[in-house]
């Protein structure tokens, strides 16, 4: 589970499951603010961004996943098995500033 702390036309909380779906929920209203969405492996793991307009997910297989929670659109997958463990280069353009090269 993971609270957003704003940032969007409701506080949402999202849940995680092991049917491969992320499902997020209008906190006040008590009511599902968007569709599920779908993912090819269980969630493990949710975090929201701090501004709450956007919500990451971890799978079992390695992939974090980043969605526009209020609109239920996919923004940006990085796969665990290729990005990450083998790292990213210096001049790749979402490498993070403060990365020496």
């Amino acid at each position: 589970l993971a609270f957003s702390r704003g940032g969007g036309p409701a506080t949402l909380l999202a849940s995680a499951s092991w049917d491969k779906t992320v499902r997020t929920w209008d906190v006040f209203s008590g009511r599902g603010a968007v569709e599920s969405l779908p993912h090819n492996h269980d969630v493990l793991a949710l975090a929201f961004a701090p501004n709450g307009k956007q919500l990451a997910a971890a799978t079992l297989n390695g992939d974090i996943t980043f969605w526009d929670p209020h609109e239920a659109v996919l923004v940006h997958t990085i796969e665990g098995r290729r990005d990450i463990r083998g790292g990213r280069l210096a001049s790749d353009r979402r490498a993070a500033d403060g990365t020496s090269g």
